[in-house]
């Protein structure tokens, strides 16, 4: 067995992913800044997993957004409020839940912006093959499927 743990924290695989995902996610909330969209990256995000996860309820979309739960009602906030998505009443395990669906407008907002954030990714990694980003991926894959096991967030 290979051993993976580095001397230093900062050496080590897991703060170069560390590293890569906070520049990542700086260039496109910097893209979605400087192009005066109507909608932040963390708004896009959002609606891209509401469209996916059709229904889902506030606390299942903290999760998949990687948010608390007041960051998250802000952002649902936001979002109702710009007629992006809607709440409905729905039960879930027998209990009463608001499920969050997107509304056509929030679908539009997607269908512009998808083909801009995909140009940008484009053009950021076009020095990297595409069998070097598959690889990556894959590897990636495997790793979260590693941790996620053993890990709980309490959002």
């Amino acid at each position: 067995m290979t051993e993976l743990a580095a001397k230093h924290y900062i050496e080590s695989f897991m703060y170069l992913i560390e590293q890569t995902s906070a520049y990542t996610m700086d260039v496109t909330e910097q893209f979605f800044a400087s192009n005066n969209l109507a909608v932040s990256f963390i708004e896009f995000k959002t609606l891209e997993i509401i469209l996916l996860n059709d229904g889902v309820c506030q606390i299942d979309l903290a999760r998949l957004i990687f948010k608390d739960r007041g960051t998250t009602s802000r952002l649902v906030d936001s979002l109702e409020n710009k007629k992006m998505i809607k709440r409905l009443a729905s039960t879930k395990n027998k209990k009463l839940v608001k499920t969050l669906h997107i509304t056509q407008k929030g679908k539009d907002i997607l269908n512009v912006y998808t083909p801009k954030l995909q140009n940008m990714v484009n053009e950021l990694y076009k020095e990297v093959s595409k069998d070097d980003i598959e690889k990556m991926k894959q590897t990636l894959l495997q790793i979260k499927d590693c941790v996620s096991g053993i890990v709980t967030k309490k959002i």
